[in-house]
C-alpha cells in the first residue's frame, strides 16, 4: 500500500521528533531527570510521537486491528506528559517567587498534588477508553464514554494549570530575570496546549467528519494536534537551554511553610 498523507505526516514526525528527543535528553541532563522538574515529561512525548508515527507506517506494510488501536491509544496519552511539563515549570516558578516573597503570599502543594491526580487519572481514563474502542460495522470508531470522562478532567487540569500560572504571575517581580522567561514560555506554550485539548475533545465529543478517530480532516489534525505540540515541546526545550541548573538551595523549597501568616492558594 502506497503512503498517504497520513503517513506523510508520520514521516515528518518522525524527522522532528527524533532531534527534539535527543535535545530533550540534554536538557534534562542538564536539569535532572527529577519528574518534578518538567522536562522529564518532553522525553515522554517525543517517545510517544515517535511510537506513535513509527505504528501509523507499520499499518501500511502490515495492516492489523491492533496495530491501528496501538497508534490509537499513544495519541491519546500524549496530553498527559503536555500538563505534567507545564505543572513542573510552573513548580520551579513558584519556588522562586517563594525564595524572594519572604514576607508575602505563598503557594502550598495541594494545587499541584491535585492537579497531578487530575491528570493521572484523565490520562488512564483516556487510555482505557482507547484501548476498549472498537469499529462499528460500517468501519467507523466511536469514542469509549470512558474517553470522554478521561479529556473533560484533562481539561479541568489544563485549567487549573493557567490559574495557577495567571496567580503566580503577579508576584513576577520578586523573581530573578532570567527565570522570568519560565513565566514567559508557559504563556506561549498553554495556549497551544489548549488547542491541542480542543482538538481532542472536538474528536470525542463531536465526531464528525472534520474531528475524527481515524477518517477526521488531516489538515485539522495537523493544524490543531501536530503543529501545537511541536511548538510546546520545542519551546519548553529552549527554555531548559536558556535557563541554568535550579540551585540546591532553591530546590529544596517547600511551597508551604506554616511559619507564615501569609495569605495561602
Amino acid at each position: 500500500m502506497g503512503l498517504d498523507g497520513e503517513g506523510a505526516v508520520s514521516i515528518v514526525e518522525l524527522v522532528l521528533y527524533a532531534p527534539l528527543m535527543i535535545l530533550a535528553i540534554i536538557v534534562c541532563s542538564r536539569h535532572g531527570f527529577s519528574r518534578s522538574s518538567g522536562w522529564i515529561y518532553t522525553i515522554f512525548l517525543c517517545l510517544a510521537r515517535i511510537s506513535g508515527a513509527a505504528c501509523q507506517l507499520v499499518t501500511y506494510s502490515s495492516p492489523s486491528q491492533g496495530l491501528f488501536k496501538a497508534a490509537l491509544i499513544i495519541s491519546s496519552i500524549g496530553l498527559a506528559p503536555l500538563l505534567l511539563a507545564a505543572l513542573g515549570l510552573i513548580q520551579r516558578f513558584i519556588k522562586w517567587i517563594n525564595l524572594g516573597s519572604m514576607h508575602t503570599n505563598f503557594f502550598e502543594t495541594k494545587p499541584f498534588w491535585l492537579i497531578k491526580i487530575l491528570i493521572t487519572v484523565g490520562a488512564i481514563l483516556a487510555i482505557v477508553g482507547g484501548t476498549n474502542t472498537k469499529p462499528a460495522a460500517d468501519g467507523t470508531i466511536h469514542p469509549e464514554t470512558t474517553s470522554q470522562a478521561g479529556i473533560a478532567i484533562l481539561i479541568v487540569a489544563f485549567a487549573g494549570i493557567a490559574l495557577l500560572l495567571g496567580l503566580s504571575s503577579k508576584y513576577i517581580g520578586v523573581v530573578p530575570k532570567l527565570e522570568r522567561l519560565t513565566a514567559s514560555a508557559l504563556a506561549l506554550a498553554l495556549p497551544f496546549t489548549g488547542l491541542r485539548l480542543i482538538y481532542s475533545a472536538l474528536v470525542t465529543f463531536l465526531h464528525d467528519n472534520t474531528f475524527s478517530l481515524l477518517h477526521g480532516s488531516l489538515g485539522a489534525r495537523v493544524g490543531m494536534a501536530i503543529v501545537p505540540e511541536i511548538i510546546v515541546i520545542a519551546t519548553y526545550i529552549l527554555l531548559g537551554f536558556r535557563l541554568e541548573k535550579l540551585p540546591a538551595d532553591v530546590e529544596k523549597i517547600e511551597l508551604t511553610n506554616s511559619d507564615r501568616s501569609t495569605t495561602r492558594v
